[in-house]
């Protein structure tokens, strides 16, 4: 009996371990200048299917003419924005921003 005991814990402790090592970092993604966060849904539906149970996060700020607003103004926002989804990430995230322009 106990060596039955010894065995289940092992594979419970190696199922946990796997789901550990299988599971994905969250993906932030940004869109670009003079483009809304829906027009990166495709890119988000491809990386559910290839990727499934990912967290995806679509960043809905400075869309259109307000991606033109100073850079400073963007960057404190985005921080509040994606400072959740880090916070829960311990392992980090990716981030993945689309025609953000020249510096």
């Amino acid at each position: 009996m106990a060596n039955f005991v010894s065995r289940e814990l092992f594979f419970a402790l190696l199922l946990l371990s796997l789901k550990k090592t299988f599971c994905f970092k969250p993906v932030i993604i940004v869109h670009g200048i003079l483009d809304h966060a829906s027009d990166m849904e495709d890119l988000a539906s491809f990386i559910t299917e290839a990727h499934p149970g990912t967290n995806i996060t679509l960043i809905s700020l400075f869309e259109e003419v307000d991606s033109f607003k100073p850079l400073w103004m963007q960057v404190s926002a985005m921080r509040e924005k994606i400072r959740p989804v880090m916070q829960e990430a311990k392992d980090g995230v990716h981030i993945i921003g689309f025609s953000q322009g020249i510096a």
